[in-house]
C-alpha cells in the first residue's frame, strides 16, 4: 500500500493550549513519516468527556468505513464511538486483525465527566454490543440512525446576514457576488444616510433598522435572529466572493452534510501591488442556525462556535474602498473601560492592537504585556502579540525588549516565519549579517501552518526572507549567494521593484567584472 492511498482521520478538540501544541507536533510527525498521506482533521468542540477505553489506531478500507456509516455521532463527547465502530466493522465487514506495534498516546488535560452523558454513551455502546451476534440487528442499528454522517442529505439552504451603514459604493458588488447562491438575504441597517437601503431593495425586502449602540455583536445577533434557513452566512459590505470561490461555495451548498456545524473559510484581507494575497486568516463563516450561534464582544466580534467544524479552501475577499472611521474601534474599547467593564482575553488582545494601530505605543506595550502575562490568550494570538509588541518596542527605541519579545513567542509554539523575519531585521539593523542570515534562512525552511486559524503574513514565508538574504550576502561579499536568493524572490514576485532593482545591480556588477 502506498501512503498516497491513505487518509488519516483525526477527531480533534482545540483547547488553545496544551492539546493544540501536541497536535502541532503529531501533525508534523505524520507529514514527515507519511508525506503522501492525506490528513483529514475534524474539529469538534465538546463540553464533556467519557472514559471508554481507546483501541489505538484503526486502518480500514474506505469502502468499509462508508458501508457502516462512519463513526456514530450519537455519542456525545469523547468515548464509546471507537468501540462501537470496531463492533460494527467486525460484524458487517469481517473480523479485524491486530498489528503488533506500539502506539503512543500523548498526555493532555482531562475534563470533568458529566455522569448523565456518560450513562447515555454507555447505553448506546451496549446497543452495539448486544448486536454483535446478529448482523441484521447491527445493520439496522447503523443504517436507521439519523446521527450517521454519511446518510443522504437534502441540499442545504443558506441565509445571508449582513449589517450595513452607508455602503452605497460597495453593497451591490457584494450582493451580486453571492445573490444567486444563497436562499435568503437579511440586511440590518445601523443608520445609513446614503442610498444603501435603496440599492439593497433590488435584492431583498428583508431590510431591518437597528439603532447603533456601539456594539457590533448586538447588531449581528439581531441580523441572525431574522434568518430562517438551515445555515447562516455572514459578510461585510466590502467583502466579495470571487468567481473561483463562487464555484466552490456552490459545490459546498450542494454537498455539505447537515452534520457539519461550522464551515471555516479563508479571509483574504491584505494584497501586494500585483494583487496577490499576502495576509489572510480563517473565519467562522457559515454556521448552522439551529445551534443558535451568538456573537460576542462589542468590537472585533466573534462567534462562539462548537460542534463539527471543517476548514475549506473557499476564500472571502475583503476589498475595501474607503478607510474605516478613524479611531472608531478604539473609542468603543475606551467606552467599555470607562463604564468599568472587564475586557475578555480576546478583547484585551484586540484593544492592544487598536492602540498599536493608532500609534499609542506606550499604552499598547502595557496592554500587550497584560494580555501575555494573563496566560489566558489563544496561543496564535499570543504569537502575533509578540510580533506586534516587538514593533512597538522598536518605535520606542527599546531594542532589548524588542529582542526579548520576539524570542518570547517561542514559548507558545514552534517558530513562525513572521517572528524569524522580525529577528532577521533586528540583526540587519545591528549590521550583524551572519545572525540575520540564520533567521531569514530559517524562515524559508519552515512549513507554513496552512490549517490553523491564526494570522499569516504570506510574504514572510518566502519572498521577504529571500530578498533580505540577498542583501545580507551582498553585504558580506557573497555575490553568487546574493544573486541566488534574489532570483528566488523574483520567482515569487517577478514584477517586484526590489527584485528588479537588485537584478539590474547584479547585472551591472557582472558586466563590470568581465
Amino acid at each position: 500500500m502506498n501512503f498516497k492511498d491513505i487518509s488519516i482521520l483525526v477527531p480533534y478538540k482545540p483547547d488553545n493550549g496544551h492539546r493544540d501544541r501536541i497536535w502541532s507536533w503529531v501533525k508534523r510527525r505524520y507529514e514527515l513519516l507519511m508525506p503522501e498521506a492525506e490528513i483529514c482533521l475534524g474539529h469538534h468542540e465538546v463540553e464533556d468527556i467519557t472514559d471508554f477505553s481507546v483501541g489505538g489506531i484503526s486502518l480500514v478500507p474506505r469502502i468499509h468505513f462508508e458501508s457502516i456509516g462512519g463513526f456514530d455521532e450519537g455519542f456525545k463527547g469523547w468515548g464509546g464511538e471507537d468501540d462501537a465502530f470496531q463492533l460494527a466493522m467486525d460484524k458487517i465487514c469481517g473480523p479485524h486483525g491486530r498489528a503488533h506495534c506500539n502506539v503512543w498516546h500523548l498526555w493532555h488535560p482531562y475534563a470533568i465527566i458529566n455522569q448523565q452523558q456518560y450513562q447515555a454513551n454507555y447505553d448506546r455502546y451496549c446497543s452495539y454490543f448486544a448486536s454483535t451476534n446478529n448482523k441484521t440487528s447491527m445493520d439496522r442499528l447503523i443504517h436507521d440512525d439519523d446521527s450517521k454522517i454519511f446518510h443522504e442529505d437534502k441540499k442545504i439552504t443558506i441565509s445571508l446576514c449582513m449589517i450595513v451603514k452607508n455602503e452605497e459604493d460597495v453593497i451591490a458588488r457584494c450582493l451580486d457576488s453571492v445573490a444567486d447562491i444563497i436562499d435568503e438575504i437579511i440586511i440590518v441597517d445601523t443608520g445609513s444616510i446614503d442610498k444603501t437601503k435603496k440599492i439593497v431593495k433590488n435584492y431583498t425586502s428583508k431590510i431591518y433598522d437597528f439603532e447603533w449602540i456601539d456594539d457590533f455583536s448586538a447588531a449581528r445577533n439581531y441580523s441572525f435572529s431574522k434568518a430562517t434557513n438551515d445555515y447562516i452566512l455572514w459578510l461585510d459590505a466590502d467583502d466579495v466572493i470571487l468567481e473561483e470561490d463562487r464555484v466552490k461555495l456552490k459545490e459546498l451548498k450542494n454537498t455539505l452534510n447537515s452534520g457539519i456545524d461550522v464551515v471555516m473559510m479563508k479571509y483574504n484581507v491584505g494584497f501586494d501591488i500585483d494583487g496577490k494575497v499576502n495576509f489572510s486568516y480563517y473565519r467562522e463563516r457559515l454556521v448552522k442556525r439551529n445551534n443558535n450561534p451568538q456573537w460576542h464582544d462589542p468590537v472585533h466580534e466573534h462567534l462562539d462556535i462548537r460542534g463539527t467544524i471543517i476548514n475549506t479552501n473557499i476564500c472571502i475577499t475583503h476589498d475595501k474602498i474607503h478607510a474605516a472611521v478613524p479611531g472608531r474601534n478604539l473609542k468603543i474599547y475606551e467606552k467599555m473601560l470607562a463604564e468599568g467593564k472587564e475586557l475578555s482575553p480576546r478583547s484585551l488582545y484586540y484593544y492592544s492592537r487598536e492602540l498599536y494601530y493608532n500609534a499609542n505605543y506606550d499604552e499598547a506595550i502595557a496592554y500587550y504585556n497584560k494580555f501575555l502575562d494573563s496566560g489566558k490568550g489563544w496561543f496564535e494570538d499570543c504569537i502575533t502579540a509578540c510580533y506586534d509588541l516587538s514593533i512597538c518596542y522598536n518605535h520606542k527605541g527599546d531594542q532589548g525588549n524588542r529582542l526579548k519579545t520576539l524570542l518570547r513567542s517561542f514559548a507558545y509554539d514552534t517558530p513562525r516565519a513572521e517572528i524569524c523575519c522580525g529577528l532577521g531585521y533586528y540583526y540587519i539593523e545591528k549590521q550583524d549579517y551572519n545572525r540575520a542570515i540564520f533567521w531569514f534562512d530559517l524562515a524559508t525552511k519552515l512549513e507554513k501552518p496552512e490549517e490553523n486559524w491564526g494570522f499569516s503574513i504570506h510574504d514572510c514565508w518566502d519572498y521577504l526572507p529571500n530578498i533580505q538574504l540577498c542583501i545580507c550576502y551582498d553585504k558580506l561579499g557573497y555575490i553568487e549567494k546574493a544573486i541566488k536568493h534574489n532570483d528566488r524572490a523574483g520567482e515569487i514576485k517577478p514584477g517586484d521593484p526590489f527584485f528588479l532593482y537588485n537584478k539590474t545591480y547584479f547585472d551591472s556588477l557582472q558586466e563590470n567584472n568581465k
